[in-house]
């Protein structure tokens, strides 16, 4: 198996939220994430995707990530790279857009980067703007269990739901219909990206080309195909930046952790 890290966004809600923030803590922020991609910016020092990277390298099996980027940030990525150490096999790749109008989404980076890597392998699928409290290597050991792809699901407010991808599952936890940030939503259970793909399911991925939308979800059209069989993963929590309010909470709640 091995892993596959979003990180190709540009950051545009996060920077619009900026003129928001009262004036004594605007310039901090700005100076964190202004030219900065998501999976750089800093949580108490230290850039959200390391956090991601310890996990794999603590909870799992895998030794090789991928992280996909824009050629926007791809320098700064590379000279992250340079300093970082781990015992993983990390590689950057650039799916060489420039601007949010021109990015490709997660269909698209994920199918660039399985063919710019060669990747024909089971892939663990994770966002690279989200902190997880849920063990990796659990969300593995469910996806040997099952045989079968597996998406992970947390009970989300109803009040914020309009903005996340929602799961309808049978009793047995199989997927029945999945909702991308549906205005009415049936259910509860928010589904963010921490996926295991099967290596067959991602061979499948050329059946999109024909009306390929880059706002897509990909669960979204597995589970509108009828051919794929996906199981769900229960987990706590998750922290998304997604925007500047999402990022200064993320920090004052690690913050209270550091200091308990």
């Amino acid at each position: 198996m091995k892993a596959l890290i979003l990180g190709a966004g540009y950051g545009t809600r996060l920077m619009k939220g900026l003129e928001e923030l009262p004036s004594d803590v605007r310039e901090r922020y700005t100076l964190l994430i202004k030219d900065k991609p998501k999976i750089l910016i800093p949580i108490l020092g230290k850039p959200l995707v390391e956090y991601l990277l310890e996990k794999i390298a603590q909870e799992t099996s895998v030794h090789e990530v991928y992280i996909v980027t824009n050629n926007r940030f791809y320098s700064q990525c590379l000279s992250w790279k340079r300093d970082f150490s781990t015992s993983l096999s990390v590689h950057i790749i650039n799916d060489g857009t420039e601007t949010n109008e021109t990015r490709l989404g997660v269909l698209g980076d994920l199918e660039f980067a399985l063919g710019q890597a060669q990747i024909d392998d089971d892939l663990m699928l994770l966002a690279g703007d989200t902190l997880f409290e849920m063990d990796f290597g659990e969300l593995e050991k469910y996806f040997q269990k099952r045989g079968t792809d597996v998406i992970s699901v947390y009970t989300e407010d109803w009040s914020v739901l309009s903005r996340r991808g929602v799961v309808v599952t049978d009793e047995q936890g199989r997927v029945t219909e999945f909702l991308e940030k549906p205005q009415h939503p049936p259910t509860n259970l928010a589904a963010p990206i921490a996926y295991i793909l099967t290596k067959e399911t991602l061979r499948r991925l050329p059946e999109f080309h024909y009306d390929y939308n880059r706002e897509d979800n990909l669960i979204e059209r597995l589970v509108r195909s009828g051919r794929h069989t996906i199981f769900t993963f229960s987990f706590p929590k998750r922290y998304d930046i997604g925007n500047i309010q999402d990022y200064v909470a993320v920090e004052a709640e690690f913050s209270r952790r550091e200091q308990s």
